[in-house]
């Protein structure tokens, strides 16, 4: 009707960026409100003292409609990618945006989402991404920016990614925020903790 023809896209799935978890993101203060991550916000931003992280009160987990989410014994939420379709319901009830839509095909991820810097962050939790840009000066694609440090976090862009065999970047993180998938599953663990 339109004379537009439709094209294919690749398959996504929810990846959670954040990997602080029970006893790895410190906590300001005991959260003692509603089960849910919108009113834990509302309170001092949240009961981590990172502020960009997942608040861990399963919102993405209920408004999943197809189960492919459930909360970790970390306090996290995990993803069944087997499950997962990529709808999005997750991310559009997350608060602090800490879900991403990602290309089945993506290798590599950054699974932080702290703007926090350096070494004040790191007492706020351990698995954050530094913002050190290590990754970045080590990718075989730097010139391509296929990662960038931005507001002190390293960023994957996923149409520049080679997905390179060696990929550098991941043995050059000093915290490990940037995890490798091999077929739609992480290699290296998503949640720490």
């Amino acid at each position: 009707m339109t004379g537009k023809v439709a094209e294919a896209t690749e398959p996504k799935y929810a990846h959670i960026k954040c990997r602080g978890g029970n006893g790895i993101a410190k906590l300001a203060y005991e959260y003692k409100g509603i089960h849910d991550c919108a009113a834990a916000k509302i309170v001092q931003q949240g009961p981590k003292f990172c502020k960009f992280g997942c608040l861990g009160f399963g919102n993405c987990t209920r408004a999943c409609p197809f189960g492919a989410m459930s909360m970790g014994e970390n306090g996290l939420p995990v993803v069944n990618k087997t499950l997962c379709t990529g709808c999005g319901k997750c991310a559009s009830v997350c608060p602090n945006h800490v879900i991403e839509l990602l290309p089945v095909s993506a290798k590599v991820s950054i699974s932080c989402s702290s703007k926090d810097f350096g070494a004040p962050a790191m007492k706020n939790c351990k698995a954050l991404c530094l913002g050190c840009g290590s990754c970045m000066r080590n990718c075989s694609h730097q010139e391509e920016g296929a990662i960038k440090i931005i507001d002190h976090l390293a960023v994957v862009n996923q149409d520049i990614c080679h997905n390179c065999d060696n990929a550098t970047c991941l043995t050059k993180c000093p915290t490990g925020a940037i995890n490798e998938m091999i077929k739609g599953s992480f290699k290296k663990e998503e949640n720490v903790g």
